[in-house]
C-alpha cells in the first residue's frame, strides 16, 4: 500500500531468550546485537545506517530487550516497539538513568501496547506493569506512544497492530 518504504527485516530466533532477554546475558546479547549484527547487515545489505531508521521489535520478553537495547544505544537504534513487553527493574532503571544522563533523543520513538487482558504471573501483571512504565516515561518527559488493546498475551492479538507499528517508525 506504499504507506511505508521497503524495508529490511531480521528475525532473530532465541537461544536462550530467558537469559539473553532478561537475565544474565542480557548485557552481552545487546553488545552482539549492536556491535556485530547490525555492522555485519550493514556490510552485507543495502541499508541506511542512520540510528532513525532502525528500529527494534519484541513481544513479551523480546519487547523488553527491545526497549533495553534501544534505551541503552540510541547511537544504533531510534525506534522502539513493544507489545505487551516484560516491564523490569532493570528497565526502569536504566530509562530513569538515560533520561537523567539527557540520552533520549527528540527523534527516538517508542511505541508500545499492551492487552486489557494479559498475563498476570509470577513476573507480574502485564497490565499494570505497562501502565506504571509508561507513567514514568511521562514523568520523565520522554515522548512515547501508548495503547491499551482488547486482546490478550498471544500472537492474534500483536500480529494485527505491527502495520500501524511501522507506520508509526516509517511513515510517508
Amino acid at each position: 500500500e506504499r504507506k511505508i518504504p521497503p524495508l529490511i527485516a531480521v528475525f532473530i530466533p532465541p537461544d536462550e531468550n530467558k537469559e539473553e532477554y532478561l537475565g544474565g546475558y542480557r548485557d552481552n546479547f545487546v553488545r552482539f546485537l549492536c556491535n556485530e549484527l547490525v555492522r555485519t547487515i550493514d556490510r552485507q545489505f543495502k541499508t541506511e545506517c542512520s540510528p532513525l531508521k532502525r528500529a527494534m521489535i519484541g513481544i513479551s520478553s523480546g519487547g523488553h530487550i527491545s526497549l533495553y537495547t534501544v534505551i541503552s544505544r540510541p547511537d544504533i537504534f531510534q525506534n522502539v516497539g513493544g507489545q505487551s513487553p516484560t516491564i523490569t527493574p532493570q528497565l526502569r532503571s536504566i530509562t530513569k538513568q538515560r533520561a537523567n544522563e539527557n540520552t533520549f533523543s527528540l527523534s527516538m520513538k517508542i511505541y508500545l501496547d499492551c492487552g486489557r487482558y494479559d498475563i498476570d504471573n509470577r513476573l507480574g501483571d502485564f497490565l499494570q506493569m505497562n501502565r506504571n512504565y509508561i507513567d514514568l516515561l511521562s514523568s520523565l518527559r520522554i515522548p512515547h506512544y501508548y495503547r491499551e488493546v482488547n486482546g490478550g498475551h498471544q500472537w492474534a492479538n500483536w500480529r494485527e497492530h505491527i502495520p500501524e507499528m511501522l507506520i508509526y517508525f516509517f511513515g510517508r
